[in-house]
């Protein structure tokens, strides 16, 4: 999420999230950053917050 918050606005590749949150030899699996960015979604969902994390197919993600 501190990554999404430090890119307000910009849309963030999956390759540059998984990198930057798991380090560039991790072997992890796509489906855990989905997960993840669910949880996220869940989370601000809960606690009302105007703040959303934007699917951008093909591309990545996008916190407005």
């Amino acid at each position: 999420m501190e990554l999404l918050l430090r890119n307000n606005g910009q849309t963030l590749p999956r390759s540059t999230i998984l990198s930057n949150v798991w380090g560039a030899e991790a072997e992890i699996e796509d489906g855990n950053l989905d997960n993840y960015i669910y949880f996220i979604r869940r989370r601000l969902k809960s606690v009302n917050s105007c703040v959303t994390v934007r699917t951008i197919r093909g591309t990545g993600y996008l916190m407005k």
